[in-house]
């Protein structure tokens, strides 16, 4: 028989003896089941068979423990609870014991044993967890199945089990169709479900479409962020025109004033050269002047200089007016007594005025204009003195 698949994987296979033929559908052949001896006797079956493999491990779809009820009848036992409808048609079936085991999620059993490709078939033979399986196979970015076949029910014989119509809904959303369904056991019948190549085709399609539209969306989001962006910045652009033109009027209002100070600093310019012009010809005159005070101030001090020389000289002669007088009123005092033996008054007075006057005489001859005053006050006070000895004499006239 010509091998249709790479790989098999049979969970909860049992006694695999049902389907018929179907471990020579394929290469390899892994069959997992939950029930250790189950898998002991599995083991010892296909122990010379190296295309076949025999794994003990409860698959679910997460990572945790799980109950496992074990009834009387092994191939009903289950990781969910047998329902009313399953006694009623197993009316001796009875729940031995309910144990806690750990469970493997079917990504990893399927990393595990290395499946690769899509040209491989899957074999579900517990119903009880065969729709959670299910969903955790076809969340896998790429399923590695082309063929699915799954043991269900027309009603859920255990607790939380989706039905045979939910199971044939599932598949068909992700390209599986139903082609056959083996109603040997009518309790249990198994159907058999084969992707259509084109779905795939269809659903990557889909999803590039989706993917399109996503991008086309975002691009149309995009674009009227672009929009707005565009609508702020032509707004942002008219307040900087705006803000530019408004500094146009004001950098041309400072250049006006910048004009009208400019003309006024060349006007105060000029009156600053005119300044300066003057300021020099003022130095130069206070210069002039200066050097003019300089030769005023050195005749200055020369005349007083002068003066206090011709005031020491006048001094000096005043000094010898003045002996000379004090000598003449000495010597006049003796020419007096002389004369009031010798002479009369008349001719006493006559002498006394000659003499004064010779003596005026030659002291206005001797003396320069620098003395006037002077000998003018030494007149006053000889015709004074003259007039008193006249006084005197006319006294003494009188009393002889």
């Amino acid at each position: 028989m010509t091998k249709q698949f790479d790989t098999l994987l049979w969970i909860g296979a049992g006694s695999a003896e049902q389907p018929a033929h179907a471990l020579q559908t394929a290469k390899h052949v892994v069959l997992v089941d939950a029930n250790e001896a189950t898998c002991a006797e599995l083991t010892q079956r296909f122990a010379k068979q190296k295309s076949s493999k025999v794994l003990h491990a409860l698959v679910s779809d997460t990572a945790s423990k799980h109950n496992w009820y074990s009834y009387n009848l092994s191939e009903l036992s289950a990781s969910m609870p047998a329902t009313a409808e399953l006694t009623q048609l197993f009316p001796g079936l009875k729940l031995l014991e309910t144990s806690s085991m750990p469970s493997m999620p079917l990504p990893k059993l399927l990393e595990d044993i290395g499946i690769l490709g899509t040209n491989n078939a899957l074999i579900i033979d517990c119903p009880a967890s065969a729709n959670a399986l299910m969903h955790s196979l076809l969340q896998l970015p790429e399923v590695p199945f082309t063929q699915i076949q799954l043991v269900a029910s027309a009603k859920p014989l255990y607790k939380s089990m989706a039905t045979q119509a939910d199971l044939q809904n599932l598949l068909e959303q992700h390209g599986f169709e139903l082609q056959v369904i083996d109603s040997s056991d009518p309790d249990f019948p198994l159907l058999q479900f084969y992707r259509n190549p084109l779905w795939v085709a269809v659903a990557q399609t889909k999803q590039q479409l989706e993917q399109a539209k996503q991008e086309v969306k975002e691009i149309q989001a995009e674009l009227m962020k672009e929009q707005e962006q565009h609508q702020v910045t032509k707004n942002q652009f008219a307040e900087v025109q705006s803000w530019f033109q408004s500094r146009k009027k004001q950098v041309e209002e400072l250049k006006s004033a910048a004009s009208l100070q400019l003309d006024q600093i060349k006007s105060l310019n000029n009156e600053n050269i005119q300044l300066k012009k003057l300021i020099s010809d003022c130095e130069k005159v206070a210069e002039v002047k200066s050097l003019q005070l300089n030769e005023v101030y050195s005749c200055y001090q020369t005349l007083i200089r002068n003066k206090l020389s011709v005031e020491h000289e006048f001094e000096k002669q005043v000094n010898n007016l003045q002996e000379e007088i004090f000598s003449l009123k000495v010597k006049l005092k003796d020419k007096d007594i002389e004369l009031e033996s010798l002479f009369s008054s008349e001719d006493l007075m006559r002498c006394i005025t000659e003499k004064s006057q010779s003596i005026l005489e030659a002291k206005k001859i001797s003396s320069s204009s620098n003395f006037s005053q002077l000998l003018g006050q030494c007149d006053a006070v000889l015709i004074e003195y003259i007039k008193l000895r006249e006084q005197l004499i006319q006294g003494h006239l009188n009393k002889a």
